[in-house]
């Protein structure tokens, strides 16, 4: 006997317009979607941008019906809504991520007051699954890169392979873990603000470094695991082509030893070296220092990192941080 669908199953009927990633969506009801809207104090007219490849117009309601699909509650709609004026800035080139090839998806990087407002996780499992803030948040993203953007596997999307990062990709920074000023204070904000930074890049992959207590030795593993990754950047200078998410074992060897984040990614820079051709002198991997991004996740007494190679100044795209508004009077707690 054949499965008979209910015609009144709103999910099986988003299933069948398209509508979602494969996965099932909450309904849109009206009074879901006011309720994002008042959070992050928007107008539902409201244009926050173009959305690649299609580069239909992001209002602030479709948005909020991309992010109830998604699962977000209100206090999610602020990160949402920074991440999708992050994701249509011009410097980001959203159409590089949209309609190649390649399997990069915007990573999305949560620092500051946003991270607890948002409760997203920077502690163990911060790459997987278990926590509703960095699932719906980034899921919300690629949902309106589907929906609006029309962005979909064998579309307008010509990405081989596709990655579980499309889903959805979204952590916070382990701040009160890491020795370091966070990531959006290195780009220019507050330390005390919230904010998100997107990145386009490939799914992690995991480095295990155990038994190292040295820098100088920490460093020299991790410059030469970089190696075996694919980066866009050896022509250019100035950009981020990775990110590199230090566990905080792994940071807290630099941070004992002394060591600023400008001096780690310097020795960890020196030591990607590529093979000579023909057995000529060694190359470096990246042009620049800058080529790499140091961030801090994760759980503690763990001997992994991560590494996320990206497509930076692939087609044009770019590192963009943005300011997290309508957060209320939120105040940080410790990393989970």
């Amino acid at each position: 006997m054949p499965f008979e669908r209910d015609e009144n199953d709103l999910v099986e009927a988003y299933y069948e317009k398209g509508w979602t990633d494969g996965l099932p969506v909450v309904p849109p009801t009206r009074e879901k979607v006011n309720a994002l809207l008042r959070a992050a104090g928007l107008a539902p007219d409201e244009i926050m941008g173009e959305v690649a490849p299609n580069y239909g117009d992001a209002t602030a309601e479709k948005v909020a019906i991309n992010a109830v699909m998604a699962g977000c509650a209100p206090e999610h709609m602020p990160l949402v809504a920074a991440c999708v004026r992050a994701m249509v800035d011009e410097k980001f080139n959203l159409h590089a991520v949209g309609g190649m090839t390649d399997s990069a998806s915007p990573l999305v990087i949560v620092n500051g007051l946003a991270r607890e407002a948002g409760g997203i996780n920077c502690g163990s499992g911060v790459f997987g699954n278990g926590t509703r803030g960095n699932a719906v948040v980034g899921r919300a993203l690629m949902l309106v890169l589907a929906n609006i953007g029309g962005s979909r596997p064998g579309g307008i999307s010509r990405t081989m392979f596709g990655s579980p990062a499309r889903y959805t990709y979204c952590i916070g920074e382990n701040e009160e873990e890491s020795p370091w000023e966070p990531l959006h204070a290195d780009r220019g904000l507050k330390a005390e603000m919230g904010a998100v930074t997107l990145f386009p890049c490939e799914a992690p992959r995991e480095i295990r470094i155990e038994g190292v207590t040295g820098a100088e030795e920490m460093a020299d593993i991790l410059g030469r695991s970089m190696c075996t990754i694919w980066s866009a950047d050896r022509h250019l200078i100035g950009t981020s082509g990775v990110i590199l998410a230090l566990g905080p074992l792994h940071a807290s060897i630099f941070g004992r030893a002394g060591w600023s984040k400008n001096a780690t990614r310097n020795v960890i820079y020196q030591a990607a070296l590529m093979p000579g051709e023909k057995g000529g002198h060694p190359r470096r991997k990246f042009q620049a220092p800058e080529a790499l991004t140091i961030v801090v996740a994760g759980g503690t007494g763990g001997i992994y990192s991560m590494l996320m190679p990206g497509i930076a100044n692939y087609m044009g795209t770019n590192m963009v941080t943005r300011p997290v508004s309508n957060l209320g009077d939120k105040r940080k707690k410790t990393a989970r």
